[in-house]
């Protein structure tokens, strides 16, 4: 075997590894038969009459729903801009939560 043919097979073991692939076949994590799993988190938000960290008088979860993962500050700020009417009036968004 010469120098180039063992280059040339060096070269394509390192494609079929970076493919997933060994040996011609490819790798599979997930079984045919488990579910794929959920890209949605569920978010619960956490309000009362003191800001997080405050021992307060009281405090209320509420589930608002799947979201993506990294939707939290995006969450947060959309709540708190389309009810100005019940975030003024004392009532504080301690924080969102995934559960």
């Amino acid at each position: 075997m010469s120098a180039l043919d063992r280059m040339e097979r060096f070269v394509k073991d390192l494609s079929f590894r970076r493919l997933g692939m060994v040996s011609g076949v490819r790798k599979r994590f997930a079984r045919p038969w488990q579910t794929p799993k959920a890209y949605n988190a569920e978010f619960v938000i956490e309000i009362g009459d003191t800001p997080y960290g405050k021992k307060g008088t009281w405090k209320q979860e509420i589930e608002l729903g799947k979201f993506p993962p990294s939707a939290l500050y995006q969450v947060a700020t959309e709540l708190i801009a389309s009810n100005p009417e019940i975030f003024g009036e004392g009532v504080v968004l301690r924080q969102v939560m995934k559960k």
